[in-house]
């Protein structure tokens, strides 16, 4: 099966970060990428898998890691960047997300994790 190409969009990013931190709900955030499983060899992920962080949790994300940051706060995020690609306003992310999360999305994450 040949994977599409990394997809990426300046409008999606824009919007995520419009958004609230998924821990401390401030702002303005970053657009914090997924990259645990999916970006592989130092490449950022697609856009479609973003979520916003304000700058500090983006930080100790970075400094923790990923999995230990997402495990400690009990937080999905791919069920978050999921649902901001559904309100996305950019067409692009809207008309394959679904494709891209199918195709790429680490499978351990595709249920909540428990």
């Amino acid at each position: 099966m040949q994977k599409t190409p990394f997809l990426r969009s300046k409008k999606h990013l824009d919007f995520i970060k419009t958004g609230k931190c998924l821990i401390c709900y401030n702002s303005p955030c970053d657009p914090a990428h997924l990259g645990f499983g999916i970006g592989g060899c130092g490449l950022k992920s697609d856009d479609c898998f973003v979520v916003p962080l304000c700058r500090e949790h983006h930080t100790i994300q970075h400094n923790i890691g990923e999995r230990p940051f997402w495990k400690k706060h009990f937080i999905n995020p791919f069920l978050y960047a999921i649902q901001y690609c559904a309100m996305s306003p950019c067409e692009k992310i809207k008309e394959n997300y679904k494709d891209c999360f199918q195709e790429k999305m680490p499978k351990r994450f595709t249920n909540a994790e428990k």
